[in-house]
């Protein structure tokens, strides 16, 4: 496979791995996104991915990806070791999302987002209607970016706080996958965020505080709004969280009924008073 002109991406369970460095050609313009938790795709150059088996992105990220596929060498136990795609430019298949506008600095913009299944769940996932996923459990959310420019910061970290109405700040998740070192102007980010959703989170609509924050130099890029002023944060949302318990979480009662009774109610359990 002639890579000349295509910008390669590799996703991999260690950024930057030595072994890549050794027994490639090509390592200068390799790019590695950590684990499975972005997606990039260049503006103007034909995009070749490497996915591994212990780092392939969510399923629902490849919908309609079986055109571009290259390659996909199967292991010992006959499933794919890897897989390898090729695009032309602009046609990686992207998922669908719903609009969203925020503007970072001018260095990175926010173009939509999206609910998902996807992802680890520590429980199964319950609907959620527009809202995010499991109540004390995960909940992922995706969110489309385009890079404005270049920034100066090489290791940018996407953060979201979970807030209430009354800016209470109940859970955070963080995405820094892909390093701001590797970004290009023009070139568009799939993130996915997987925010923990705390048992006794009540029920209502809550926004996704957003930001993006450099360790080292211990800075956020300033969300800027339309009138030209600058914010800590850009919000997202409302995301909405119903009153739902996982029925594994429901207490048990301390006593059965000895009976059936003739009503058109199945009583489970009682607790009795304290003697």
């Amino acid at each position: 496979q002639n890579t000349a002109d295509a910008q390669i991406y590799i996703s991999a369970y260690h950024y930057r791995h030595p072994a890549f460095a050794y027994l490639s050609r090509d390592f200068a313009r390799m790019k590695f996104i950590f684990q499975w938790q972005t997606l990039p795709i260049p503006q103007d150059a034909p995009a070749l991915y490497l996915f591994p088996r212990s780092a392939r992105p969510p399923a629902e990220w490849l919908t309609g990806w079986e055109a571009g596929l290259l390659a996909a060498e199967p292991g010992p136990d006959g499933l794919p070791d890897f897989v390898a795609y090729r695009f032309a430019p602009g046609a990686t298949p992207l998922p669908d999302f719903q609009p969203a506008s925020a503007n970072f600095a001018n260095q990175i913009e926010l173009l939509g987002w999206r609910a998902s299944t996807g992802g680890p769940h520590p429980l199964p996932p319950l609907p959620l209607g527009e809202g995010m996923g499991v109540r004390g459990g995960t909940a992922a959310v995706d969110l489309l970016w385009r890079v404005l420019n270049v920034p100066q910061e090489g290791d940018l970290r996407l953060v979201a706080d979970l807030v209430d109405g009354w800016n209470f700040h109940w859970a955070q998740a963080f995405n820094d996958a892909y390093p701001s070192e590797q970004w290009a102007a023009g070139d568009r980010l799939i993130t996915r965020l997987n925010l923990p959703l705390p048992l006794g989170l009540p029920a209502g609509g809550y926004s996704l505080a957003l930001t993006w924050y450099s360790p080292a130099a211990g800075v956020n890029l300033p969300a800027l709004t339309a009138a030209g002023t600058s914010a800590a944060f850009a919000f997202l949302g409302p995301l909405n969280v119903p009153a739902t318990i996982h029925p594994a979480l429901a207490p048990t009662p301390w006593a059965q009924p000895a009976a059936a009774m003739n009503i058109p109610l199945q009583l489970l359990g009682f607790d009795p008073p304290p003697t």
